[in-house]
């Protein structure tokens, strides 16, 4: 799951409901990989569920997409009116403290337990992932759910270098030119390199994301007709590679038919509807302050639950199997919010400390030289 923040504190610009969206994103992938994926694919799980059920679940890979909309919409606004160099730091401290520990965590249990998993849990790639830069030089992932990390910090790139060039009020064109990019590497069928440096396989889930969030404040009719062209294309655009590369990928990797065009085409048109709506303060009135610690959850939460999850279905394996499903995602659960109170939270305080007491320096500065003058 890709790692997103928070639009701001707690306030009257809370968009509660996107944090809720979020764990309705995280739960998808959960039962995706506990209820599909871990054993229909190379036996990581000893454990099946009633087809019936696996065939709901298996659309549950579509909650990557989710996360990706969700962050274009949530990076883009707390992008806005912030230096570089702050910007960079509340990336760093959102995503690296959990990551270190879940990563961690997952490295020591495949070792020890010695099962089978999605990624490669040797010493070297244990290093070279601490970097979380693996996917750009060709390394081996510990966890195979972390190929998503790649994605979001290709659009952070994208979002800083905006930043740095003080081009956030062009922003539209920026994100219009990344689509038009993305749709030729698709016609073109890129190579991977293109998908890994310029996520463009993505790309229209991130734009429409940010596009929703423009539309939320743009109110000039010009403007926002470009907008809502940009939003329609990439909805289309992520609709289209979704069809192709998405439904490819699925159905080689567990046979054909296994998922249905139709399905994934209303799902994805589906989340732009839902994320606009959300952007634009329409569902305002569903927020509750408690769906903000169901969204702070998401981020450990996806990236400890894949292989540490694969590894107790093996270990008990004999359990009830709904017994074990619900032992298995509560376990993930209370070790995430331990991550997230332990680490994420005195992370972030210690950001917003040293960042108010720069703030009281400079106005305590700026009277003193007011006093002299």
């Amino acid at each position: 799951m890709p790692a997103v923040q928070a639009m701001r504190p707690s306030g009257p610009d809370r968009l509660y409901e996107l944090d809720l969206m979020r764990l309705v994103a995280a739960v998808m992938v959960i039962l995706y990989h506990y209820m599909f994926r871990l054993h229909a694919r190379d036996d990581l799980s000893p454990v099946q569920y009633p087809v019936a059920i696996e065939g709901v679940t298996r659309y549950g890979f579509l909650g990557v997409q989710l996360f990706f909309l969700i962050s274009g919409a949530v990076i883009l606004r707390s992008a806005s009116g912030r230096t570089a160099r702050s910007f960079l730091k509340s990336r760093a401290t959102r995503l690296f403290p959990a990551y270190w520990v879940m990563l961690t965590i997952t490295f020591l249990a495949c070792r020890l337990w010695g099962f089978g998993a999605i990624g490669n849990p040797s010493a070297k790639n244990y290093i070279g992932n601490l970097t979380m830069l693996q996917t750009f030089y060709g390394g081996d992932l510990i966890d195979g759910v972390y190929w998503t990390l790649a994605r979001e910090l290709v659009f952070y790139a994208i979002i800083m270098a905006v930043i740095v060039a003080h081009q956030i009020s062009n922003i539209r064109y920026i994100l219009a030119g990344w689509l038009l990019l993305s749709v030729a590497a698709e016609v073109l069928s890129h190579p991977f390199d293109t998908r890994v440096f310029l996520a463009t396989d993505y790309a229209a889930f991130f734009i429409g994301g940010a596009t929703c969030a423009q539309l939320a404040q743009e109110n000039r009719p010009g403007k926002r007709h470009f907008l809502w062209m940009l939003f329609f294309t990439s909805m289309a655009t992520a609709v289209w590679s979704t069809l192709g590369r998405e439904a490819r990928r699925i159905n080689s990797t567990f046979g054909d038919g296994t998922v249905s065009g139709s399905v994934m085409a209303v799902v994805v048109v589906t989340f732009f509807a839902v994320v606009y709506f959300t952007c634009t303060g329409r569902w305002s009135r569903f927020g509750r302050p408690w769906m903000l610690v169901a969204g702070a959850l998401t981020y450990p939460l996806y990236l400890i639950h894949q292989n540490v999850g694969a590894i107790m279905f093996t270990q008990f394996a004999s359990w009830n199997r709904w017994a074990l499903l619900a032992f298995i995602t509560t376990s993930m659960v209370v070790l995430s919010w331990c991550v997230h109170l332990f680490v994420e939270r005195p992370t972030s305080r210690m950001l917003l400390h040293r960042r108010a007491n720069k703030t009281h320096q400079a106005a305590s500065s700026s009277g003193s030289d007011d006093a002299r003058s």
